[in-house]
């Protein structure tokens, strides 16, 4: 193959699946950092097999989609081998997955912290479900009929690029379902969001509410910020291993090597490297690189750059046997319909059985409840005898087991997921069924992934070891009786047609011995593998890769305990929190404005002072808004948030909101900007781009605020009728720059940041004499300096040899040592002068007070934690 010289970009994203598309986006937010994401297949986003639900699986085992992974055969299901389809495109395995939005329980990802990565709990996790999605509410008939406990709150506060959404219409069928758990007294009463919700419930997918279309992490995540200067996405490049520089006391990832059309290229990065590529794909990289066990890279003539045996192994998965009953004649028969015309009702009006092909009936299956007095104790002691403590046990596998053990024996928690299907199992023949599955939360059995070549293109040898762990076999056996017990009950039972057909038809599961050969002989995957990179085993809690630097996993590779049901939820929070994780380390400035921590603090303040309504502005239209509504009203319940997504750069967009606040408030009386982008560390590595841009970050929000928002101001109203109104009977406003030490003292951050924010600077100090005897004035606040006595504490410095890094790097000792501007200010700081400035010292322009009630305040988008 023919080689090319290598190029550099800050971050190298290995994998634009799912969270690679998520990494992508929040990580390219701040546009003095180039991203580049290399995914080995195309973008086929497009391909109506993708978007149209009702096309599911249509993907599976096409080379154009799925990397079309085989399993070893397992010797605890007859040596039989499993398909394992893995998305080889852009938005990666959620473009092909089938839909279903389910969600760990707390007890579950606390786990995770017990294995000894403290950083990720329940707690720390939690909100991040909140991030990824926007839950569409559902239609009041499917709210009342179908057991919706996703509380109002939770969907009110959900705001991410995913759109999650309910069924459309409640059918007979849904509705059997939830009420027979009601039945059983298993239906579910908590938020399925709080970590706690346990038996039948509706559950959403993710498909769009309005087309009804595929929401997957490429259109949601990546489409929207392709146009991004400084983010490179490459298709159809296969990475073929990581370029390591050796000669470093702990060895550095440097870049990468892959390839595409037959050229191998060359790609270095100036921070990071990410991988992204997923459960298979990721340990198999960091195999062909030289991390992992020795005496894997010694048989395939790698050499070892760190010795790791951990890597590829904890391979998890849920595997699900299912039981399809034949329906009553009179039940309500599975839609059928011509592909033509299928396709025509869907492209004309989206409706069809294209339009909505997900399985909603979901439950969180305790075994406990289904069992009688002597049964659950055959089950402890089964427990007992399988979970006797070993000398050869690891500290995680002890405490794996423990709490594996502790699931199984509670009626609080789920050691199955339950759902029903209308797609009956593969072998049935024509008919009206229903299929009931049972999926192992938190098998014992572990299995692997290991290369076995050192041929990049040649596949991993992957074996899950299903069933290998006895007491998996005799747990999901119990969970198949489950299942039998549903189906007995009413108003379910009514349905299933006495006598009729019934799939496995030879086998049933009266016995624990017959379940456990019907188990054996049909469970198959539910496509949800993890683990083979695990958090503490291979990653520290910061996701960085033991044993090397300068390399991140994020995926669902780190899992260390497989959440209970579908994973996808838990690999968008994982991703969110990841990209926030590798922002605060690398000290990314992600433009986020009002819902950063300045912005809060300011907005608060604002609220404090009595605003009627506050405009809180970011760039990024899916950030926080509800989150900081929620925060601010809780004390200030008169005060209305709006979130607003505002371009700060842009005239247009700038008159836009304006002319919004005055036609909804008639009135404008505070408009606070800020600074962001700091640039190049040095002057031989800024270019006029970089100034340009910079010029753009930090002076035009000032300059417009200047130009437009007095006249506004200067507008007087009559008392509203809202709360906290006031009348307006003279021109005033107040116009608040935030800025930073930078802008008064000079070079402290890099050459292009120096020179842009002292234009913004000078805004300021053109706008004091332009705006005299107007009633509106103009203030800056630069919130302190950070750069003297700071701590680097191991701090990555590639690239910041000129710049030092922010300020939540320096140590808590150094900052009570460091006083007055010469450390950081604080939000709460920042916040207060701003409050300051907006209303009690106006009066040496204006000879009065300032009246901050019954306004409106614009928190300008290019706010950062400072």
């Amino acid at each position: 193959m023919a080689q090319q010289e290598a190029i550099e970009y800050d971050l190298i994203i290995i994998g634009g699946g799912t969270s690679g598309c998520v990494l992508a986006n929040r990580l390219s937010e701040d546009n003095n950092v180039s991203v580049l994401v290399l995914e080995a297949g195309e973008d086929r986003s497009d391909d109506e097999r993708v978007y149209a639900p009702g096309l599911i699986a249509s993907t599976f085992d096409n080379p154009e989609f799925d990397w079309q992974y085989v399993a070893e055969p397992a010797a605890g299901m007859h040596n039989r081998r499993i398909k394992h389809p893995r998305g080889r495109v852009i938005g990666g395995t959620s473009a092909i997955n089938s839909f279903a939005i389910i969600y760990p329980s707390a007890a579950g990802i606390d786990a995770w912290a017990e294995l000894g990565t403290d950083d990720w709990n329940w707690k720390i996790l939690a909100p991040y479900f909140l991030k990824f999605q926007t839950i569409v509410p559902p239609n009041e008939e499917v709210k009342k009929q179908l057991n919706i406990m996703h509380s109002d709150e939770s969907i009110r506060r959900s705001n991410g690029p995913i759109q999650t959404s309910f069924p459309m219409r409640a059918t007979e069928l849904q509705k059997v379902w939830v009420d027979t758990f009601r039945t059983l007294g298993l239906n579910n009463v908590s938020d399925p969001l709080d970590g706690h919700a346990i038996g039948g419930h509706t559950s959403t997918c993710h498909i769009t509410g309005d087309k009804h279309e595929r929401s997957h992490a490429g259109v949601a995540y990546l489409d929207p910020v392709r146009k991004r200067t400084n983010l490179t996405i490459i298709t159809n490049a296969l990475v073929r291993k990581l370029m390591i520089d050796k000669d470093n006391p702990v060895p550095m990832v440097c870049g990468v090597v892959y390839s595409q059309d037959g050229i191998v290229h060359e790609v270095r990065a100036k921070r990071e490297v990410i991988l992204a590529a997923g459960t298979f794909n990721t340990p198999q990289l960091l195999e062909l690189s030289g991390i992992g066990s020795p005496d894997i890279l010694q048989q395939h003539g790698i050499d070892i750059v760190y010795a790791n045996p951990a890597v590829g192994e904890n391979l998890q998965d849920h595997i699900r046997p299912g039981l399809s009953f034949e329906l009553n004649d009179d039940a309500p028969p599975r839609s059928s319909m011509p592909v033509d015309e299928a396709r025509r009702l869907y492209q004309d009006n989206r409706s069809g059985p294209w339009a909505e092909q997900g399985a909603f009936a979901f439950a969180y299956m305790p075994l406990v409840p289904f069992l009688g007095p002597e049964q659950i104790q055959e089950l402890k002691s089964l427990l007992d005898r399988h979970l006797k403590e070993d000398e050869s046990w690891s500290p995680f596998i002890r405490k794996r087991n423990a709490f594996t053990r502790e699931v199984i024996g509670s009626a609080d928690e789920a050691s199955a997921v339950a759902f029903m299907s209308r797609r009956p199992l593969p072998g049935v023949e024509d008919g009206n069924f229903i299929t009931l599955n049972s999926m192992l939360s938190h098998p014992f059995s572990t299995g692997a992934v290991h290369i076995s070549s050192a041929d990049p293109e040649t596949k991993p040898k992957i074996d899950f070891a299903y069933y290998s762990h006895p007491l998996d076999l005799e747990i999901h056996a119990r969970h198949v009786q489950v299942l039998e017990k549903l189906a007995k009950t009413e108003p379910l039972a009514s349905y299933i047609k006495p006598g009729g057909r019934r799939h496995p038809k030879d086998y049933s599961a009266e016995t624990i011995d017959s379940a456990k050969e019907l188990v054996r002989n049909f469970s198959t995957t539910n496509y949800h593998p993890c683990g083979t990179c695990s958090l503490g085993a291979v990653v520290d809690s910061r996701l960085n890769v033991n044993g090397v630097r300068g390399l991140r996993v994020v995926d669902a590779s780190i899992m260390p305990i497989i959440p209970r049901g579908n994973i996808i939820s838990t690999v968008y929070a994982v991703a969110e929190r990841a990209a926030d994780i590798i922002s605060e380390d690398l000290g990314i400035r992600r433009i986020t404005g009002a819902t950063q921590p300045v912005g809060k603090a300011i907005v608060n303040e604002l609220a404090a002072h009595g605003a009627a309504c506050i405009y809180a502005c970011s760039s990024v239209s899916t950030d926080d808004f509800a989150g900081v509504a929620e925060e601010v009203n809780k004390t200030y319940p008169s005060t209305k948030v709006i979130g607003y997504p505002f371009k700060t750069a842009n005239e247009e967009d700038t008159l836009g909101l304006i002319d919004d606040v005055l036609n909804a408030w008639g009135r404008l009386d505070v408009y606070v900007t800020s600074s962001g982008l700091l640039g190049p560390s040095s002057i031989t590595e800024t270019t006029p781009a970089d100034l340009y841009k910079l010029f753009e970050a930090n002076s035009m929000a000032p300059f417009f605020a200047l130009k437009y928002a007095p006249p506004a101001m200067a507008k007087t109203t009559a008392k509203g009728s809202y709360p906290n109104a006031a009348p307006k009977d003279h021109a005033y406003g107040s116009i608040i720059v935030v800025s930073s030490v930078a802008s008064t003292y000079g070079g402290c951050w890099g050459a292009a940041y120096t020179m842009t924010s002292h234009a913004a600077l000078g805004v300021v100090k053109a706008g004091v004499p332009t705006l005299k005897g107007t009633g509106v004035r103009i203030n800056c606040i630069s919130p302190g300096q950070i750069d003297i006595g700071v701590n680097l504490q191991n701090f990555d410095m590639r690239g910041l040899s000129s710049q030092f890094p922010p300020s939540s790097l320096q140590s808590e000792k150094q900052r009570k040592e460091i006083i007055g501007l010469e450390r950081a200010g604080m939000p709460l700081e920042v916040a207060r002068v701003a409050g300051f400035l907006a209303s009690g010292f106006s009066s040496y322009i204006t000879g009065q007070n300032m009246i901050v009630d019954g306004g409106a305040g614009v928190m300008n988008p290019l706010t950062v934690p400072i």
